[in-house]
């Protein structure tokens, strides 16, 4: 989550960051898959149990 603030953060406000790191830009891409343990974690019943 903490990936996906910065990143708006860069866009809105470039002025406020001077240098930054993300790994999640891939969220911003409509196209973009999780990899199947995330996708488990997303499930209500397999994610809840972990």
């Amino acid at each position: 989550m903490g990936g996906s603030t910065v990143v708006s953060v860069a866009m809105t406000r470039p002025d406020l960051l001077k240098t930054w790191v993300s790994d999640s830009l891939g969220v911003f891409d409509p196209g973009c898959t999780w990899h199947e343990l995330a996708r488990q974690w997303q499930m209500p019943e397999v994610g809840e149990s972990r």
